[in-house]
């Protein structure tokens, strides 16, 4: 699901480097500038501390990979977080959530639906069946999308128009975070303006 996000960035001649320390499958590319780190002899402790601090910018689901980057203040693309409970303070960063579809209901849930789940203490695989929710993953064009916008933000290149930014006023009055929010963290706005009606 990640690919098409690392080939955008690798044709803007970024070198990218698949993190980890136990994956699952070797990533399958021919691009050098395409790194398969987790797969290779030189991936250790001390280079996921390096490579987390001083990278442009980090693509991350909930990990706990993702402090690195945190701690050093590098700009992070949240993807497939699964439920409303993220921190906000990073700057220069961007989240996608996954979707939640209720077959109770047979539609997606909405964010305000979402967060009366209380998943912040209630955040079981076992609630989630109980409750008959299935956990929908970001697909590669929307993945590749929020990248591809956080990478404008950073670059300074991103305009934001009038309904992307009443988009975001929305979520955020509903999110309501308790929390410190940085200026520059924000949601998709293509992922917004897809799923408006989450918005209700």
């Amino acid at each position: 699901n990640y690919l098409l996000a690392i080939k955008y960035l690798a044709n803007k001649g970024h070198s990218c480097f698949r993190m980890g320390s136990k994956v699952e499958k070797k990533l399958v590319t021919d691009n050098p500038k395409i790194i398969d780190y987790a797969s290779s002899e030189f991936q250790s402790d001390f280079l996921d501390i390096y490579l987390g601090s001083k990278c442009l910018m980090a693509v991350y689901s909930e990990s706990g990979i993702s402090i690195i980057p945190e701690v050093f203040n590098r700009p992070i693309v949240y993807v497939n977080w699964p439920a409303l409970n993220f921190s906000c303070f990073n700057s220069n960063s961007l989240v996608i959530p996954k979707k939640f579809f209720s077959k109770k209901k047979n539609r997606f849930l909405f964010f305000s639906e979402i967060l009366e789940l209380n998943l912040e203490s209630n955040f079981k695989t076992d609630y989630l069946k109980k409750n008959e929710i299935d956990l929908i993953e970001n697909t590669p064009e929307e993945i590749c999308d929020a990248v591809s916008e956080n990478y404008d933000r950073i670059k300074g290149k991103w305009k934001n128009d009038e309904k992307a930014e009443k988009l975001q006023k929305r979520f955020w009055d509903i999110f309501n975070y308790h929390h410190i929010k940085s200026s520059t963290f924000t949601v998709g706005s293509d992922f917004l303006k897809e799923n408006q009606e989450f918005l209700q």
